[in-house]
C-alpha cells in the first residue's frame, strides 16, 4: 500500500471510530435529565468555541482521569 493510500485509510478509520464514539455519547446524553442536557450542551459549546476538537478531547480525558482517581 502506498503512503497516500495508507494515510487515507488511517483518516477514514479515525472518522469511523469518531462516529461510533459520538453515537455512544449521544445515547448517554439522551438519558440525561432535561436540566443536565441543558448544562452539558452549554459546557460543550463553550469548550468547542474555546478549544476546538483536540481541546475537548483533552478536557474529557482529564475529567475521566479525575473520576478514576476519586474511586
Amino acid at each position: 500500500m502506498n503512503d497516500q493510500t495508507q494515510e487515507m485509510t488511517e483518516y477514514i478509520k479515525f472518522w469511523a471510530k469518531f462516529s461510533q464514539k459520538s453515537e455512544e455519547i449521544m445515547r448517554e446524553y439522551n438519558d440525561l435529565s432535561d436540566e443536565n442536557k441543558r448544562k452539558a450542551s452549554a459546557e460543550a459549546q463553550r469548550m468547542f468555541m474555546a478549544q476546538g476538537v483536540a481541546g475537548v478531547m483533552e478536557y474529557g480525558r482529564n475529567i475521566a482521569l479525575k473520576n478514576i482517581y476519586k474511586q
